[in-house]
């Protein structure tokens, strides 16, 4: 089944044996690597060069005739070790191009160096294809090093191969699970965490830029020291942790049974520069509209509390400051699909620890504050504005503006440009709502259909629905030299 799923998510299978060609082939039509409709081509016994070269040329011939053709033909390519060697050193452009168009590729008789020399080569392309090699045994070693991403078996070939590799795992059939479904989350986690980052400090450190026109371009701060130690450590770290840990935009099940939704996402790269300037775009624009409204809030002389004082540059600052930290933690609870419990005290802690520990940080530094009235102590300017109204309204407009421009695009793309996996994500929570709160483990709405039903593809009904696929479906892994099992790119296993 995960040899069959692999092509279903786009991701072309290579498999690299020291077996004799009759065992290789029987092993790859019993796990339907080659399936019985595809017609398969040898390349054995070769050792002269331009006899390889010739039929290697009249099988890309053949290939790049039947690319388009409707009906879909799929042709499968067995190469010995001989033959590979001879390929390599005089025509590995050629070879190249020929297995890339195959559906598959069965390589027999290869030494350990051999298996190594085709990761590299397909590894090296122009596009910068992601190269998984899995193994179990010692001579898997140097092709689990040399792929980008490498994945041990844990097996009776002993434990050279788990020591070597990224992850681990405890039979092939949960390789299925590692790519398309923990790889799937982990690379649209590690996506938005790594543009959040710049995201935040950009409308961090912006208002304190679009200071420095107000002030003679001194290098006067806006922030205090708290608030400049307390930024990255305390009120913007928890919410993004959480994030990359739990967050589920689409049920694992789901993921486990339509391969497909992987093929979007690996194909899409999601970390593509286009990606990163809208996140600086919409960074800009906070950072914009944080200054702009609270400058305005300081420009009226008349002042804006019960004793009309209009409040000095730490007043200034920490109305930019706590909108600062209410944009950027109500923006990642917008990115958040998945809510748990941690979730919840994670970016809704995190906002009400702020309050609270600005509000003890003034009383603790000034014992006498609540009851003196100058405002050019940093450490009392916050009890001092939390009795202007004004403030508030502030604060609530400054974050509507802008998280206004992502609710929007989001809303565009949904109903009118939908990607696949919201498509998905939608029937989902239709299907939330007539479940009447029946939820399973990960909190997702249990059915008593298929997903070919849930989608009106049709089928029996099954049973338990999302809930019959338990741990023991899904397998285990275990990450034993770190790494990410996606990256972007073509990938190629």
């Amino acid at each position: 089944v995960s040899t069959q799923s692999t092509g279903e998510g786009g991701v072309k299978l290579w498999v690299l044996t020291g077996d004799k060609m009759e065992t290789a082939v029987n092993i790859s039509q019993s796990c339907n690597h080659f399936t019985s409709s595809m017609k398969l081509h040898f390349l054995t016994a070769r050792r002269d060069a331009e006899s390889v070269r010739q039929t290697l040329s009249s099988l890309l011939k053949l290939l790049e005739g039947t690319a388009n053709d409707s009906r879909g033909q799929s042709y499968g390519l067995i190469v010995d070790g001989t033959s590979l060697s001879t390929a390599l050193t005089y025509c590995p452009d050629l070879f190249l191009r020929t297995t890339l168009l195959c559906t598959a590729v069965l390589c027999c008789r290869l030494s350990p160096l051999q298996k190594a020399k085709v990761v590299r080569m397909v590894k090296e392309r122009k596009t910068n294809p992601v190269c998984l090699a899995i193994g179990d045994g010692a001579n898997d070693v140097s092709m689990i090093l040399e792929a980008n991403v490498g994945v041990g078996i844990f097996g009776k070939e002993g434990r050279q191969a788990v020591r070597s590799s990224d992850f681990a795992i405890a039979r092939f059939q949960y390789l299925r699970n590692l790519m398309f479904v923990h790889g799937h989350y982990y690379y649209r986690r590690i996506a938005t965490v790594v543009f959040y980052f710049f995201y935040k400090n950009v409308v961090f450190v912006g208002p304190a830029i679009c200071f420095l026109f107000m002030n003679g371009y001194s290098p006067q701060t806006i922030y205090s020291e708290l608030q400049l130690i307390g930024f990255n450590l305390c009120f913007s770290a928890l919410p993004i942790i959480s994030y990359g840990l739990f967050e589920q935009h689409l049920p694992p099940t789901l993921l486990y049974e339509k391969p497909s939704l992987y093929k979007e996402s690996a194909t899409t790269n999601l970390l593509a520069i286009k990606y990163f300037c809208s996140w600086m775009a919409l960074a800009v624009w906070n950072s914009f509209i944080i200054f702009l409204f609270a400058f305005s809030l300081f420009y009226d002389a008349g002042g804006f509390n019960s004793t009309q004082r209009v409040g000095g540059l730490w007043c200034y600052g920490t109305v930019v400051y706590t909108c600062v930290i209410f944009t950027i933690n109500i923006m990642i609870a917008l990115k958040t699909r998945f809510w748990v419990w941690f979730t919840h005290f994670t970016i809704w802690g995190t906002l009400i620890s702020y309050l609270v520990i600005s509000y003890i940080y003034a009383l603790w530094t000034n014992p006498n504050v609540l009851w003196i009235h100058e405002t050019n102590d940093p450490t009392y300017v916050f009890i001092w504005l939390a009795g202007a109204a004004i403030v508030y309204l502030t604060v609530i407009i400054v974050v509507l503006l802008c998280v206004l421009p992502p609710v929007l695009v989001m809303l565009v793309q949904h109903h009118l440009y939908p990607m696949e996996v919201d498509k998905f994500r939608r029937a989902d929570w239709l299907d939330v709502r007539e479940s009447r709160g029946k939820r399973d483990c990960c909190g997702y709405a249990t059915d008593d259909f298929t997903l070919d039903q849930y989608f009106g593809v049709g089928g029996r009904p099954a049973e338990g629905g999302y809930s019959r696929f338990t741990n023991s479906t899904y397998g285990s892994c275990n990450a034993t030299r770190g790494g990410s099992p996606t990256r972007g790119g073509s990938p190629t296993l």
